[in-house]
């Protein structure tokens, strides 16, 4: 028993061996892993508990109705259509011969639902059992029988611990002998959907098309754009000649959109109308529609059942399922192209099953636009095809360059706390998606970057993760030999690590990262460490028989490329392999080393150790020698790294002085001992400091690389005449805005040289304050009475009052004498009038004394006063309107189109403007409230919502909203009474009158947008006129009023009060 124990257990590993190459072969990746976890140790298998809203466990009922209602709102959505079809001609399409081939290709251990017969029994029926089949087919009028079109759903948890049913993934189960039928009904519109989907990128369940094709199209724009930027860089030296940087592009934008239960949601009205288009038979039609008619999923959990109606998406767990989706993605595409151009969509979009992916090449900054259009239209569409899209999910990369592009940024990317964020017009909402850097698309990574390097990453810990499940199988010699385990690594493993890596052109490093880890883990499989064996990796390799990965990606690639041409030359209809892409990246291989040393390595292993002896090599390649011990080695960085390690006492390092001024050449990185350039000056450094050069460094800074610091000009000009001196100069002049007067750095323009002194001379920032300071006493020293120049540098003031009093004594002796005291000067000899002539300062005074501050608060004070006076005229003439961003209630949308359409008419024929935007924009708004109030007031049905959520009273009138702290919520104020549609009739046509006159000074949002709930809106109406008066009047009465919230909108009068800035003063002078 135990030999057969054994053998069988080894059949049984040889034949999931077979099973994980034919899948790794083909592509199958999900097919792959499924073998993986089998193969596996064993996981203790979690209980699935569900919890409630409150996060309460739940009881088996609990759960069954929780199950049962996220059931039926996925698939009962829609109503039933009622239709019947006609079946009676499926007969010719399904004959013995197609359903005997469908029932061969089923495995034998598929599963069956319960109480039904299992597939293993089928197949031994053979011929006798399609016999049966085909005699029920041809009894087919309308209605498909019940067992066949049903489906019995198990559901498997998408993560660790599932909570909810969305946690949980339905599987559906079907009859055997209802999917043989339904199998040959596939294989009959085969040949249609094959023919409708030549035109179309959708990559998935399609014959030569896979993920390599489209993992392809993403990565060659990726690259593109990269390139495209990358060759119209300047170097520091090319922006020194005056060269302007050459791009033919802008950059690029991709769009990465996840859907979630796309299959579920799916549209069968649409799909009918999809199988119309690809001229699909009838009778083949009538089929499909009917099996998807009047069907139902049965739950069943512990001992409780139950059952849900199906009305959208196909049929769980059904073998036509895939063929219909790519109908209908087709469908998508073909009727997209009504709206949007048809070479766009064949060349930048990708649809790989249910992800989708777009992109473009931005050329001009209008493309940015045009772009956002077309997306909005695209996501769009994606919900008239009943898809659900999740943004939050979803991610946009973008790689611009370019003022114009900065300017697109501010207006269309917001930030917060989750990120950034694209705003993207979808109809009469917004969607926001988030934008990322890099994202993972089928497996591999895209990125405007080092996408390279990302993928490899990614690719390595992929197969990291699926080494250590499997470890203790691959390092276990009591289950597996050998060779078993090593087939059991290049299947599992090796497989998940190459995966998308033949359609990325490697480098060399990532090339080395991947033979490491391709290494210690054979080393761990064998039991071969390197320390011990003394074997090199190459001829490990070569006694394992096991190809080196850069001959593997060379094979693929080899294999590819003549596939990819054929293709090409069949299809013509677009462009479905990116030849251009696959060459570069067969180039790439070919240029490509093998990172592995040759077989004649220096480390000797095991069985050669004893006989090896010295051989005598030529000259050329007898490397370098240690000067301790004579030891040699390959070049001088293996000595470097020896001397570090054994002979650390005679690594007497003297550490080069840097000091920029001295190292560079005329402000340029350029190595001023052996005149190298440097693409950067932290090269140089590096270079300076590591001992790289092999000349010695200039003692002294050479006279024509000085800094103006160090200028003796300079310095004989500030000692002689001050820093006054130094604006007449025009060596100053000219050099300072281009090189730093520290260090001597060259830079493009002036603002980078205040950005430079910033980022690398911190000590010049510090001298900020002490220098506005100086910069203050002689501006406001200027506005005092009498000004004279700042000679006494110990008392600046001093000749200031001086003038002062001889002024003031002058302008007394001009008086005209009077009666009093003192020659006519009145009481107190004529002391006060000299106090108001002229400021006096006492002897002691700096401009940061009390007098500062004085002075300071009282100029405060009057900024509040002023603030509160514009505070009290703004009640007669400010309105603050508040517009809900989302819903169908929402106007903003088409706000926001009488703005875009009102500017474009200005830009190309502004002589046939009526109206400012302000008032336009006020039209509109008015215009909508009111088509919206006839259509409330002519609907029972609106009506009737209407009172339910209190907008309108008993009496059908129109009542006042106050909001209620506590609750949260608006209430109705029984303070106020209610208005008649007639009423506000009246106020809309006195509103629309006074906005033909100029009356209206301000309608506009306060902010750009936000992410707010709503829009906020400021309106200003002018103080005089009739006109003005009416219009604030009439908006006024529409304060709080419900009826508003018809077109989402809240009004409100200004408040009192002052605005940010003023109360931050308000708080200052506390």
């Amino acid at each position: 028993m135990r030999k057969t124990g054994r053998r069988l257990r080894k059949a049984w590993r040889l034949t999931k061996l077979q099973e994980a190459e034919e899948a790794s072969q083909k592509g199958r990746m999900h097919d792959l892993y499924a073998v993986v976890r089998q193969l596996a140790p064993k996981q203790v298998r979690r209980k699935v508990r569900l919890r409630g809203e409150d996060g309460a466990l739940l009881d088996h009922h609990g759960e069954m109705q929780l199950l049962q209602d996220h059931c039926c709102t996925l698939f009962s959505s829609a109503t039933a259509d009622g239709q019947e079809y006609d079946l009676t001609g499926l007969a010719k399409h399904v004959t013995e011969e197609s359903l005997l081939a469908n029932m061969k290709r089923l495995p034998l251990r598929k599963v069956a639902p319960p109480g039904h017969v299992p597939a293993v029994a089928w197949k031994m029926t053979g011929r006798l059992g399609c016999q049966a089949i085909e005699a029920l087919v041809h009894q087919l009028t309308s209605v498909v029988p019940k067992p066949w079109k049903d489906a019995w759903l198990a559901f498997i948890p998408k993560i660790a611990t599932p909570k909810v049913p969305r946690d949980l993934r339905p599987i559906g189960l079907q009859d055997i002998d209802g999917k043989c039928v339904l199998g040959a009904v596939r294989d009959a519109v085969m040949p249609f959907i094959m023919k409708y989907v030549e035109a179309w990128p959708q990559f998935a369940y399609v014959g030569q098309r896979s993920t390599r094709q489209a993992i392809n199209r993403a990565l060659c724009h990726c690259d593109f754009v990269r390139s495209s930027l990358q060759g119209g860089k300047l170097s520091l030296y090319d922006r020194r000649k005056g060269c302007v940087p050459a791009r033919s592009v802008l950059g690029g934008i991709q769009v990465s959109v996840d859907m979630s239960q796309a299959f579920d949601r799916l549209d069968r009205t649409l799909l009918q109308a999809a199988m119309c288009d690809a001229h699909i038979p009838s009778e083949l039609q009538a089929a499909i529609m009917a099996w998807h008619q009047d069907m139902e999923y049965h739950l069943r959990h512990a001992d409780l059942q139950g059952s849900v109606d199906s009305t959208v998406g196909v049929r769980q767990g059904c073998n036509i399922a895939p063929i219909l989706w790519v109908l209908y993605t087709c469908y998508f595409f073909r009727t997209a192209s009504d709206f949007l151009p048809q070479e766009w969509l064949q060349s930048s979009c990708t649809f790989f099953a249910d992800d989708l992916h777009f992109c473009d090449v931005i050329a001009q900054a209008a493309d940015l636009d045009s772009f956002l259009q077309k997306a909005g239209k695209l996501f769009l569409h994606l919900q008239k095809f009943n898809m659900l899209i999740n943004y939050k999910k979803s991610a946009v990369l973008m790689h611009l360059k370019g003022a114009c592009t900065k300017r697109w940024r501010k207006h269309h990317v917001f930030h917060r706390e989750g990120g950034s964020f694209l705003r993207i017009r979808v109809g009469e909402t917004i969607a926001f998606l988030p934008i990322k850097t890099t994202h993972k698309y089928l497996g591999i990574i895209l990125s405007y970057q080092a996408y390279e390097k990302a993928t490899v990453l990614h690719r390595l810990e992929q197969s990291k993760a699926a080494y250590h499940r499997l470890r203790p199988v691959l390092t276990s010699k009591s289950t597996l030999n050998q060779q078993e385990r090593l087939r059991v690594w290049q299947v599992c493993v090796l497989s998940c690590l190459r995966y998308g890596l033949d359609s990325i052109p490697l480098r060399q490093g990532l090339l080395k990262l991947i033979q490491v880890q391709c290494a210690r883990q054979i080393r761990a499989i064998t039991r071969s460490p390197v320390h011990l064996s003394k074997e090199s990796t190459a001829r490990l390799y070569d006694r394992l028989r096991i190809p080196t990965e850069l001959t593997h990606l060379r094979g693929i690639q080899a294999k590819q490329l003549p596939e990819a041409q054929h293709r090409q030359v069949q299809r013509g209809s677009f462009c479905l392999e990116q030849m251009d892409w696959l060459l570069k990246v067969t180039a790439a291989y070919e240029q490509l080393q093998e990172p592995l040393p040759p077989n004649a390595s220096t480390v000797p292993d095991s069985a050669s150790a004893s006989t090896a002896a010295l051989i005598p090599l030529p000259l050329a390649v007898r490397g370098q020698a240690c000067p301790v011990c004579g030891l040699y080695f390959k070049d001088v960085t293996g000595v470097k790294i020896h001397m570090t390690r054994k002979h650390p006492a005679s690594q007497v390092v003297t550490r080069p002085l840097y000091e920029q001024s001295r190292c560079g050449v005329d402000g340029m990185p350029t190595c001023a001992a052996c005149r190298r350039p440097f693409s950067s000056w932290g090269a140089l450094k590096q270079h300076v400091l590591g001992g790289h050069c092999r000349l010695p460094l200039l003692e002294q800074t050479p006279s024509d690389n000085l800094s103006l610091r160090q200028h003796p000009l300079v310095i004989a000009t500030v000692r002689a005449q001050g820093w006054q001196g130094l604006l007449d100069l025009r060596l100053v002049r000219e050099r300072v805005l281009h090189f730093c007067p520290l260090c001597n750095q060259w830079c493009v323009n002036a603002s980078g040289v205040k950005v430079h002194l910033q980022d690398v001379h911190p000590q010049w920032h510090d001298l900020q304050p002490r220098i506005k300071q100086i910069e203050m006493e002689a501006f406001f020293g200027s506005f005092r009475q009498g000004t004279a120049p700042m000679e006494d540098s110990e008392n600046p003031f001093k000749r200031r009052r001086e003038t002062e009093e001889e002024e003031s004594r002058a302008w007394s002796s001009q008086k005209p004498k009077g009666k009093g005291k003192g020659k006519g000067r009145g009481k107190n000899g004529g002391r006060r009038e000299q106090a108001k002539d002229r400021w006096t300062l006492p002897e002691d005074n700096s401009w940061r004394g009390h007098y500062e501050k004085d002075l300071m608060t009282q100029m405060a004070r009057l900024i509040l006063r002023h603030e509160d006076q514009l505070s009290l005229q703004r009640q007669d003439s400010v309105l603050h309107l508040w517009l809900r961003n989302t819903g169908e209630e929402s106007i903003v949308g088409m706000l926001w189109e009488v703005s875009k359409k009102w500017k474009k008419m200005r830009d190309t024929t502004p002589a046939q403007l009526q109206a400012s935007l302000r008032a336009t924009m006020m039209a509109g708004m008015l215009k909508a409230l009111k088509d919206r109030l006839h259509q409330v007031s002519t609907d029972e049905k609106l009506l009737e919502n209407a009172k339910k959520v209190q907008l309108l009273d008993a009496q059908g009138h129109w009542v006042y909203q106050v909001w209620d702290h506590e609750l949260e919520k608006l209430q109705v104020d029984a303070s106020r009474t209610p208005l008649k549609t007639e009423e506000i009739h009246q106020l809309l046509a006195v509103c629309e009158k006074a906005n033909e006159s100029p009356v209206l000074y301000r309608f506009h949002a306060k902010a750009e947008y936000s992410f707010s709930e709503f829009v906020h809106f400021e309106i200003e109406v002018g103080h005089r006129g009739q006109e003005a008066a009416d219009l604030y009047r009439s908006l006024k009465v529409l304060c709080q009023c419900s009826v508003l919230q018809i077109i989402g909108a809240r009004l409100r009068k200004d408040k009192p009060g002052r605005s940010a800035t003023a109360q931050r003063i308000q708080d200052y002078l506390r």
